[in-house]
């Protein structure tokens, strides 16, 4: 922007006199390259340009500082020498002050630009999606920002006599994420502000130098040195729900958990996902997130009491509905939840594929840290075959957090439009550097009660930061932040966090064939189940590669002719011989 405003140097810096060009018209439009225009008319735009420039530098700097403002979020400070603190904003201008005293106007600019300068930073170093050393807070002002700042991406950054530092890896990265000139020019101010750490820790750790402190990691996630398990519990406390299941029933905390979002269904439609997975056994909680009993259709309420769904009957409001596009999701953009937290919803409309974390949170706090599994699942396009908590290994030493991937020999990162445009909320040059990476669906997730909470958490996190659904894009998806936090690999940096994925096919556990019937996948890439995949046996269920039942089958619905009818057999089987298959609660039994 300074380079625009200043008068190039290879043409005339002096006005010549009037008359001093005896050349005709068309060697005036050569010289000039203004279309015939004079000197006096080029130094008008050159004008102009500065101001309009100027515009946008000051646009451009008050807009990070306004959105600091609005999250609770104050400067950064950096040390001058002699141990005195400076505002960012203030060191970056005087520095260009200084630097610029033989030419006043020059000067003003680049001041204005330091100035754009160190707001940019300061916006930076609170939503930078890079691994960010923590700020060391008192326990007590750590616990009212929380309770305070609810909807804030960044929560309660502050503090009085701590550091910030970053490793070489996320100055780095740091640098990578800059995509335009004036965003390495913010970078590289970045790393010139916040020097090394002078010892190696675990990245976006910092130890605090007081014992009765915690810590603020970037986007807000508190942190300390006590185990995971605590930290996320700490700071759940007040996100749990002002809701209870529906009909007297009770989370079993020992219990393994399957959960999802649910709502607006018919009975059949409930009974594909229930009665297919009590069909194979399986005794632990189901628990679901539904429309309250009154506005249940037919038959819904009492199958899902007589099957012990721990149902939750939630509601909601739109500011506003999306018309005239394709909808790639069945729940709504744009909400607020009415009746799920006591004090109310803080957090502003969102998606309510992105409220479905918090639902997962709130129940995941139900369970024991030790005993308990779960799985959070799509709902509508998932039935079950086997019991899949019979098939993880829980050894100490195995992953805890798996992953499902969709088939890559049509589908990866790069040739998908969705998935690397989801991707583009982190810039335009994220989707390049994971193109050969599988698309991990965010339909299912599985892990111990402390690893999936973690995830959770820091799902919500990173929606609070990016806001991918604000953007002119409008993303309703999770599954770019899904994509995103594994790529990076921040799941795999939560503490105490073992975090895996399975390819489509492999592991048993949930097998995601929707990419294998797409509409953009070329003929003769895709064919039935049965003749051309070879995925299915003679009675039917759906295969692994290794010829085993897939637990869980998701994103069916890609198949539905070929599948329901398969599907609503096993529904009718379950109800004709309940008593030969249902291992539920005592009181859902009575």
């Amino acid at each position: 922007a300074l380079n625009d405003a200043r008068p190039h140097r290879q043409h005339e810096t002096t006005m010549p006199p009037r008359g001093a060009d005896d050349d005709d018209g068309a060697s005036k439009r050569t010289r000039s390259g203004h279309g015939g225009r004079g000197p006096r008319a080029r130094w008008l735009l050159y004008g102009v340009g500065g101001l309009a420039t100027l515009s946008v530098v000051h646009r451009v700097a008050t807009r990070p500082q306004q959105q600091l403002q609005h999250r609770g979020v104050v400067g950064v400070e950096t040390s001058r020498p002699g141990g005195a603190s400076l505002p960012a904003a203030d060191a970056l201008s005087s520095a260009a002050q200084s630097s610029s005293s033989s030419s006043p106007t020059l000067g003003a600019l680049e001041a204005e630009l330091a100035a754009a300068k160190a707001a940019s930073v300061e916006s930076a170093v609170a939503f930078s999606t890079g691994r960010l050393q923590m700020l060391s807070m008192p326990r007590g002002e750590a616990d009212e920002e929380e309770e305070g700042d609810a909807g804030s991406g960044a929560r309660g950054l502050r503090s009085s006599e701590s550091s910030l530092a970053l490793s070489k890896d996320d100055k780095k990265a740091a640098r990578d994420k800059a995509t335009t000139r004036q965003q390495r020019e913010i970078a590289k101010a970045l790393e010139d502000m916040l020097p090394a750490p002078a010892d190696a820790k675990q990245p976006g750790v910092a130890s605090s130098s007081r014992g009765d402190t915690t810590a603020a990691l970037k986007h807000g996630k508190v942190r300390s040195s006590t185990p995971a398990a605590v930290v996320y519990e700490e700071r759940a406390e007040a996100k749990t729900s002002a809701l209870t299941p529906m009909w007297g029933l009770a989370h079993t905390p020992t219990n393994d958990a399957i959960m999802a979002l649910g709502f607006g269904y018919s009975r059949l439609e409930f009974a594909r996902f229930v009665s297919t997975l009590r069909r194979t056994g399986y005794a632990g909680d189901i628990v679901l997130a539904t429309e309250p009993e009154a506005r249940m259709k037919p038959g819904v309420a009492d199958f899902l009491r007589r099957e012990g769904v721990l149902a939750y009957g939630f509601e909601y409001e739109c500011v506003k509905k999306k018309k005239g596009r394709r909808r790639l999701l069945v729940t709504p953009a744009g909400c607020v939840l009415t009746n799920w937290y006591a004090e109310g919803d803080t957090r502003g409309p969102r998606p309510l594929a992105l409220t479905r974390y918090e639902m997962y949170r709130s129940w995941l706090l139900q369970y024991d840290p030790v005993a308990s599994w779960a799985i959070v699942f799509d709902f509508r396009d998932t039935f079950f075959q086997r019991d899949p908590f019979t098939l993880v290994d829980r050894a100490a030493d195995q992953p805890n957090l798996h992953l499902f991937a969709e088939n890559r020999k049509v589908k990866t990162v790069g040739n998908c439009v969705f998935n690397s445009g989801w991707l583009r909320c982190w810039g335009k040059h994220v989707p390049k550097l994971y193109a050969n990476r599988s698309v991990v669906c965010s339909g299912s997730t599985m892990g111990s009660r402390d690893a999936l909470l973690a995830y959770v958490e820091r799902m919500i996190v990173e929606f609070d930061s990016q806001q991918c659904h604000m953007t002119p894009a409008r993303t309703e998806s999770d599954q770019g932040y899904h994509n995103y936090l594994y790529d990076t690999g921040a799941l795999a940096a939560l503490p105490g966090v073992r975090v895996t994925h399975h390819e489509q096919g492999e592991g048993g556990l949930v097998n995601t064939i929707g990419a294998m019937n797409g509409y953009r996948v070329p003929k003769h890439m895709k064919g039935p189940l049965d003749t051309f995949w070879k995925i299915r046996d003679n009675e039917g269920y759906l295969l692994e590669y290794d010829g085993a039942r897939s637990a869980a089958v998701h994103q069916w619905d890609r198949f539905h002719k070929e599948l329901v009818n398969f599907i609503d057999g096993l529904v009718r089987d379950y109800d004709a011989h309940r008593a030969k298959y249902f291992r539920g609660t005592p009181t859902a039994r009575l």
